[in-house]
């Protein structure tokens, strides 16, 4: 029988360690990619997934093999402390109107336009002790949360968003996130982000 060790920790864990908030890009590794600035309060992936599981006569439980995935959403909430003009026209499917003595009026819509999707939106968070990156894109994204933007006395602005990855319709069996993680054991792959 092999020997269980005291601790999970080995001589490799630091190279497995994600640190910070993370960096927000829109458009991640296209040429209009951008990112979207600080935030406050961290950052969230989020895979929701419902599974649908047959009962047939007799199973006491679960069964392998008889279960299949109903649903999968994947979402990511973001915490903006940074409202640039650019972020605001995001976050709230809005156009630009006209200027109006010194400053940009933007509007939200009331419909979905295909440009209110984001190609993509990722989240690249730092490995421990390292330049490198492990990068959490979804596609087709799109802000689909209520927005609140409450502000008070001895306190930052910060707004809760939540995007949500959409299917492609040519291929609606793909999830809509994927995952770059460096190769190699140092590390290697996805490393300082152009934005």
């Amino acid at each position: 029988m092999a020997q269980i060790p005291r601790s999970g920790i080995t001589k490799d864990t630091a190279k497995n360690v994600l640190v910070d908030a993370g960096i927000l890009i829109v458009n991640f590794g296209e040429s209009d990619q951008r990112q979207i600035g600080a935030t406050s309060g961290g950052n969230t992936v989020a895979q929701e997934v419902t599974i649908r599981e047959s009962e047939p006569d007799g199973a006491r439980g679960p069964v392998e093999g008889l279960r299949d995935v109903e649903t999968a959403y994947y979402r990511l909430t973001v915490n903006l402390f940074e409202h640039t003009l650019d972020n605001l026209k995001t976050i709230l499917r809005a156009e630009e109107e006209t200027s109006e003595n010194g400053y940009k009026k933007i509007r939200p819509r009331l419909d979905i336009l295909e440009q209110d999707y984001l190609k993509n939106i990722a989240l690249a968070v730092r490995i421990k002790n390292s330049d490198k990156y492990v990068v959490h894109v979804l596609e087709n994204a799109l802000p689909d949360s209520e927005i609140e933007m409450g502000s008070e006395d001895k306190a930052d602005l910060v707004t809760e968003v939540q995007f949500t990855a959409h299917y492609d319709p040519a291929d609606v069996l793909k999830a809509p996130y994927y995952i770059l993680y460096p190769e190699g054991e140092d590390g290697g792959g996805v490393e300082s982000l152009d934005v």
